[in-house]
């Protein structure tokens, strides 16, 4: 499973995305509440997708730092979703 700290990431339509983060994170969601809030499981934090009308405000962005053991499957995995690997760091 891919690691990741706490992070929420904002959509018109939150279920739209959890294809593509299912397939990243390699897990399905954890709690979905409605069309407002989707929140998947981690190791080392939380992760979820919120609806605009949930986040503290609707124009805010996020950056999620992913801990990988295989960069390569998790960057295909991104890509087959329709994601862009806009940079790679190791840490």
């Amino acid at each position: 499973m891919t690691r990741i700290r706490s992070a929420y990431v904002v959509s018109d339509d939150p279920h739209d995305v959890v294809p593509f983060y299912s397939a990243l994170l390699g897990v399905e969601p954890a709690f979905i509440d409605g069309d407002k809030w989707v929140q998947f499981p981690s190791e080392t934090g939380r992760f979820a997708i919120s609806s605009l009308g949930e986040a503290a405000s609707p124009n805010v962005n996020c950056v999620i730092v992913f801990e990988v053991t295989d960069v390569t499957a998790v960057s295909n995995a991104a890509l087959t979703q329709g994601g862009r690997i806009i940079g790679e760091r190791d840490m």
